[in-house]
């Protein structure tokens, strides 16, 4: 069992709390030929509302192409910085993950357009990359501190109609911050 790799507490082995949840990731695995893993952990982020800590090049590289917005950072970052702007990512998907599931039922019910969701979702990420100002005051080189992921618009992109899924999977359809940790040292 995987449990006993990750040492016990403060880990947990996070689990889908609804089938729906597992279904989404099935469905996008096969639409979007994104590695399982990766799908699994956006999914996952999405429906536990929290960014997504990614370790992997590869990843980040995929997650690149998928980004509807992007944080850059300058220079190293110190411990305190990391703490601070890991907080602030917290705070980015708390604060838009009810409008996110809202507008996601919404379409998925068809009582919003695609079109429109992903422009006010766009809007959002636009507004809040105010939030990492701090960044802009560093000096060094440059790199992306986070990706936005907005996950309707991966689906829509895949090629699934969200009128096909289940409200019940609304959950994993918000816009995930996905923090590239491939910097830390």
């Amino acid at each position: 069992m995987i449990s006993e790799y990750l040492g016990g507490r403060p880990l947990r082995v996070l689990t889908y709390p609804v089938s729906d949840i597992e279904e989404l990731v099935k469905v996008l695995v096969k639409a979007s030929k994104l590695p399982e893993y990766l799908t699994e952990a956006l999914v996952l982020a999405s429906t536990y509302v929290s960014p997504l800590m990614v370790l992997s090049e590869g990843y980040i590289k995929i997650i690149k192409g998928l980004a509807v917005g992007k944080v850059t950072a300058y220079g190293d970052l110190s411990i305190n910085d990391w703490k601070l702007h890991l907080r602030i990512a917290d705070y980015t998907v708390l604060d838009m993950y009810e409008t996110c599931v809202t507008e996601a039922i919404k379409v998925i019910n068809d009582e919003l357009s695609v079109k429109e969701v992903i422009k006010a979702r766009h809007e959002r990420v636009s507004k809040d990359l105010k939030r990492y100002w701090r960044f802009k005051q560093m000096k060094g080189t440059e790199w992306v501190f986070m990706y936005y992921i907005d996950m309707v618009k991966l689906i829509v992109e895949s090629g699934i109609d969200p009128r096909n899924l289940n409200p019940n999977q609304a959950a994993g359809l918000a816009v995930v911050p996905a923090i590239n940790l491939c910097k830390v040292k």
